[in-house]
């Protein structure tokens, strides 16, 4: 996923539910990988959850549920609030 300049990916060590409210954001484009590298495949809703800067973590919906984080930070730049217990 790419929002805003920044690629979020899924990681083992963040809840996959949001925690508390989410709230629509802008479109995220989802990357799909080809032949020619990384390439933008389709959008979809980008959700800022409560207390978490959107430069760290996103919500998706639908088909690409799930809570993505900033590529390249690690579970000790997240707030407490999205990490898996």
């Amino acid at each position: 996923m790419r929002f805003q300049g920044v690629t979020y990916e899924m990681h083992g060590a963040v809840m996959a539910t949001p925690p508390g409210p989410t709230s629509p954001v802008g479109e995220a484009d989802i990357l799909g990988c080809t032949d020619d590298g990384w390439k933008v495949v389709g959008q979809t809703t980008a959700l800022k959850i409560q207390g978490v800067d959107v430069k760290t973590a996103i919500a998706l919906t639908g088909n690409y549920a799930d809570v993505y984080v900033a590529k390249g930070t690690s579970p000790d730049d997240w707030p407490d609030t999205i990490r898996r217990k």
